[in-house]
């Protein structure tokens, strides 16, 4: 969710505003590869190598311990990818630097919270989403109000699709969604 996060932040018009349109895709484009390697490839790189050493059973991870390490793996890497965008040489929007952070540290919660209950990660990044639109909105940013129907609608249904594929039940699916929103709303909305 995160790639998403930032595509939404982009879509508002908060971006490089102090450079030029040519210059402003190619530094949009920059940090979506870097949100992209990650929050997505090297994720995803890393699945093969723990079912090799018998850490994940398949990629579903349905036993909330399989998913303690992946999603360790995961926010260390969003850590990163806070920090490299931090080190970037034009300013980037702190929108989008604490929904970064924000997200590494959602993705932490729930591995902790894995060691004692399976959460649904589909739902609390789904939260996430919703949380930075909701603030987005609230910003009276251009566009923003056009994503918020969108992503209630979206995560309405990733919501329904967990409980309905049984991935999920109620209580795991509204704790991510909780969890998401609020500690994706509160950072960004105000720090």
């Amino acid at each position: 969710m995160p790639l998403a996060g930032v595509y939404l932040v982009f879509q508002t018009g908060i971006g490089f505003r102090q450079a030029g349109p040519d210059v402003q895709q190619q530094l949009q484009q920059v940090v979506y590869v870097i949100v992209f390697l990650t929050s997505v490839l090297i994720p995803l790189l890393t699945l093969p190598a723990l079912f090799h050493f018998g850490i994940i059973k398949s990629v579903q991870m349905s036993n909330a311990k399989e998913r303690v390490l992946p999603l360790f793996i995961t926010a260390i890497l969003l850590f990163w990818c806070f920090y490299l965008l931090r080190l970037f040489p034009v300013r980037i929007p702190s929108v989008m630097k604490q929904y970064l952070l924000s997200s590494a540290i959602v993705v932490l919660l729930l591995g902790f919270i894995s060691l004692k209950l399976k959460v649904s990660a589909h739902a609390a990044g789904m939260g996430g989403l919703l949380g930075l639109s909701v603030v987005l909105g609230l910003l009276r940013l251009p566009n923003s109000l056009l994503w918020l129907p969108i992503v209630c609608v979206l995560t309405g249904l990733v919501l329904s699709a967990r409980l309905k594929l049984g991935a999920h039940n109620s209580l795991q699916v509204y704790l991510g969604l909780a969890i998401g929103f609020v500690f994706i709303y509160v950072p960004v909305m105000y720090y």
